[in-house]
C-alpha cells in the first residue's frame, strides 16, 4: 500500500473510530443502569465491526467469582449460563486480561463451546477483549463471525480494543460501575500505601480483605490470573484466623 493511500486509510479509521464513540456516547447517555447501558453499547459494537453475534460477559468479582452475560445480540439465549475465570475464551480473556483473536474456534483446543451446545448457534470465528479500569477487569467483549463470511483481522482487533477502553470509560463517567467497584479505590494509585498484616487479615469483609491488598505494590504488580489465586489463599488464610465467623482465634485479638 502506498504512502498517500496508507495515510487515507488512517484518516477513514480516525472518522470512523470517533463516529462510532459519538454514537456509544448517545446510546448510554439516557441508561440509569449498567444492563441496559451494555445491551446499547453492545447493538452498536456488533454493528461497526460487522459482526453476526456478540456478548457483554461480567465477571462478578466480588461476589460469587462467576462470569456472565449481561448483554448478547444475536447467538442464541444464554439466560443462566455462566463461566469461571480461565473457562472458555472469555473466561481465559477475563483472567488474564489479555485479548483473543480466533480464525477457526471449531478447532482452538482454548474454546470450550458450551455456549453452542446450549444455543445451537456455531461459533466460527472471534475476537475476545477485556473490559478493564485501573487494572480491574470487570468483564470482556466478544464478537462472533464476521457476516461478510471474512475472517477477523488484527485491525479488527485493534478497533475492538479501542472500543472496549472508550465503553469501560463510558460507563465510568455514567457512574454504572459505582457499585461494581466499590471495593476498589480507583483514584489511590496502586502499591503506594505501606499496609500491615494486621491490616489485612484484620479485615471485617472480604470486600475490605481484597481493599488492603491492592494497595500492596506486589500483588498489583501481578496479572488478573494471579491475582486471582493470592485472593482466594487470602481468603482462605482469613477464614482460618476468624473471619467471617468471629474473630477470636486472630492472634491480635486473643
Amino acid at each position: 500500500m502506498s504512502t498517500e493511500l496508507e495515510s487515507m486509510w488512517d484518516a477513514m479509521k480516525g472518522v470512523h473510530y470517533q463516529r462510532t464513540i459519538e454514537q456509544l456516547e448517545r446510546s448510554i447517555r439516557n441508561t440509569k443502569r449498567l444492563e441496559e447501558a451494555l445491551t446499547a453499547a453492545l447493538d452498536t459494537v456488533v454493528e461497526v465491526v460487522h459482526a453476526q453475534a456478540g456478548t457483554f460477559w461480567f465477571y462478578d468479582q466480588f461476589g460469587d467469582g462467576r462470569i456472565r452475560p449481561k448483554a448478547v445480540f444475536g447467538g442464541g439465549d444464554l439466560k443462566g449460563f455462566s463461566l469461571l475465570p480461565g473457562e472458555g475464551i472469555a473466561g481465559k480473556v477475563i483472567q488474564t486480561g489479555r485479548p483473543e483473536i480466533i480464525s477457526d474456534c471449531q478447532k482452538d483446543p482454548r474454546w470450550a463451546g458450551k455456549a453452542d451446545a446450549k444455543t445451537g448457534f456455531r461459533t466460527e470465528s472471534m475476537i475476545c477483549v477485556p473490559l478493564s479500569l485501573k487494572q480491574i477487569v470487570f468483564g470482556c467483549i466478544q464478537v462472533i463471525n464476521r457476516t461478510d463470511k471474512m475472517l477477523f483481522d488484527e485491525r479488527d482487533l485493534a478497533f475492538l480494543e479501542q472500543l472496549a477502553e472508550a465503553t469501560a470509560d463510558l460507563f465510568r463517567k455514567q457512574g454504572l460501575l459505582d457499585d461494581y467497584l466499590a471495593g476498589v479505590d480507583l483514584g489511590e494509585p496502586k502499591g503506594t500505601a505501606e499496609v500491615s498484616f494486621m491490616e489485612i487479615f484484620g479485615a471485617e469483609d472480604e470486600q475490605e480483605l481484597e481493599r488492603q491488598l491492592r494497595k500492596v505494590e506486589a500483588f498489583s504488580g501481578l496479572r488478573v490470573g494471579e491475582q486471582n489465586d493470592v485472593l482466594r489463599l487470602a481468603r482462605q488464610m482469613w477464614t482460618c484466623f476468624g473471619g467471617r465467623r468471629g474473630r477470636r482465634r486472630t492472634p491480635w485479638n486473643r
